[in-house]
């Protein structure tokens, strides 16, 4: 199960989580704490400055992608989502996957509209490989 949480709401220390506000999909009784026990991971995004993964053992910092452009942050939650089930689906670590979500939204963010935004493998690769220098497997 995935949590997406207001990063403003957010400790650094995962288990002691309170009453916090979830964005994604899901019930969620609010007046019990949301803890790392509960959940194999939960994320929160931080926009322009990257995320965290919160796993039962380790926070995974994910650097944020490059965005050419900044025309429209309508469904970047969404694209960063996109992202996460595509690397879940695929048997992807946290790290990978991490950042395949967060260059969903930096390619969203470039265009006007919700979800208006297409690409090739080869130009998601090559995107990849510019904002984390590094190549995706």
């Amino acid at each position: 199960m995935i949590r997406d949480l207001y990063p403003s709401r957010v400790s650094d220390t995962p288990h002691k989580l309170h009453r916090m506000e979830p964005v994604c999909y899901g019930l969620w009784d609010r007046s019990a704490p949301l803890t790392a026990e509960q959940v194999e991971a939960y994320i929160v995004t931080l926009g322009g400055e990257g995320s965290h993964i919160y796993t039962s053992n380790e926070r995974i910092d994910i650097p944020a992608a490059v965005a050419r452009d900044v025309a429209d942050p309508t469904g970047c939650g969404d694209a960063y989502r996109g992202g996460l089930l595509y690397g879940l689906l695929n048997g992807l670590d946290w790290e990978v996957t991490g950042r395949i979500a967060g260059l969903m939204g930096a390619i969203k963010i470039e265009q006007h509209g919700t979800q208006n935004h297409s690409f090739s493998v080869a130009e998601f690769r090559q995107r990849y490989r510019e904002s984390y220098d590094t190549d995706l497997e």
